[in-house]
């Protein structure tokens, strides 16, 4: 053993090195070394360190720097990827050619722009799926991060053409019974707001393995009576979806965890001091 306990301090440094959550301060580090047993007496014997708050300034030191924060917006690409979402594509162009043959073309302009959107929202999301299954290692913590995101942030984009729709549908209402045109164009136009909003929820949907959710929602919206309430609940599935991400049940997010995230490691037993006599065995 050297002089000046080098060699230890590495090792234990080395430990610490795969511990998750990574510490950061010299007071963290102190306060988990004394949680397993260190003193000042053992870091002074056994690491000759001056006490346990020196061995743990040390120890920190070899960790080198901490890791940089993660971005506050966070794409995942790979996302728009994988069968649902193509089915749900495949799914949207033939809704797309249904309301066009039968409302007309005007009825479909206002989805047509939303589907870029559509398509960065599920990326967005799919990021912050990813960064939450690496941030944390409990299945409770990534479900109410995901719950927060999803339901404050992505449905929050789909609730304007809602509000919209269902303005045009109230006045519509008040309208004379002559203006028989003025009746089918806000008819039309709420049709294609609902449908421009029903693009990126689809693709929501999709990805909390709700796609059937999609197809019935689009088969409310061709009803002349319930379109807004159709969406309405699609909204809401896919409010209670979002919390597990494109996890069908907690259980499988609770293998995923498993799998990507570090559990943390046991440290080794602090060197025994030579006058302190041993316990006897009863």
């Amino acid at each position: 053993m050297s002089g000046c306990g080098c060699e230890q301090v590495d090792r234990l440094a080395a430990i610490l090195r795969r511990y998750s959550p990574r510490l950061v301060h010299a007071d963290e580090v102190a306060v988990l070394l004394e949680s397993t047993g260190f003193t000042d007496r053992a870091a002074e014997r056994g690491y000759r360190q001056s006490g346990l708050f020196a061995l743990a300034r040390q120890v920190l030191r070899r960790l080198g720097p901490p890791a940089r924060r993660a971005p506050a917006v966070r794409w995942d690409w790979a996302a728009l990827g994988g069968v649902r979402l193509l089915a749900a594509r495949a799914m949207a162009a033939v809704a797309f050619g249904a309301v066009g043959w039968r409302w007309g073309p005007l009825a479909v302009l206002p989805a047509l722009v939303t589907v870029p959107l559509g398509e960065l929202l599920v990326a967005w999301y799919g990021g912050e799926v990813r960064w939450a299954v690496g941030r944390f290692d409990e299945a409770r913590a990534v479900a109410r991060h995901l719950a927060g995101v999803g339901r404050r942030r992505a449905l929050l984009a789909l609730v304007p053409p809602l509000l919209a729709a269902t303005g045009l549908v109230t006045a519509a209402g008040y309208l004379p019974a002559g203006f028989a045109l003025a009746h089918l164009t806000a008819q039309r136009a709420a049709i294609g707001c609902l449908l421009a909003g029903w693009y990126p929820l689809l693709l929501l949907l999709a990805t909390c393995r709700r796609l059937a959710v999609g197809l019935g929602v689009f088969a409310v919206l061709t009803v002349s009576w319930a379109p807004i309430v159709g969406y309405l609940l699609g909204l809401v599935v896919a409010a209670a979806g979002l919390s597990t991400g494109p996890f069908r049940r907690r259980a499988d997010l609770r293998k995923v965890l498993s799998r990507a995230v570090r559990r943390p490691v046991r440290l080794e037993e602090p060197p025994r001091d030579p006058a302190r006599p041993a316990a006897r065995r009863a």
